[in-house]
């Protein structure tokens, strides 16, 4: 399946769907051999597909950054935690305090 990237103006597809400049599309959006007659008159340009290299470095890159999103997702949780703690700690001082102040009175 060849991918295209619009270079000039609008074109339209299949199903009155209009692609503008910059959109990608595939040659099954438009009528069979229009993409290449396209592609020929400058209109189209053809997108290289990634090499098998490219594809397995692209996927190396997402899964560690997954793993850097769960790890950062952990330590937030972490840290939530110990908020949650010293909050809760000073909470217990502050009522301990009142406490205190009431039994000297």
């Amino acid at each position: 399946m060849s991918v295209y990237k619009i270079e000039t103006g609008e074109v339209g597809g299949f199903g009155n769907r209009i692609y503008k400049k910059g959109d990608t599309v595939e040659a099954s959006n438009f009528p069979p051999g229009n993409a290449e007659k396209l592609e020929k008159m400058g209109i189209l340009s053809k997108v290289l597909e990634p090499t098998a290299k490219e594809k397995a470095a692209e996927k190396k890159a997402l899964k560690e950054a997954e793993e850097l999103a769960k790890k950062e997702a952990k330590e937030a949780e972490e840290a939530q935690a110990i908020a949650d703690k010293e909050k809760e700690d000073a909470r217990i001082a502050k009522e301990n305090v009142k406490s205190l102040s009431d039994n000297i009175e």
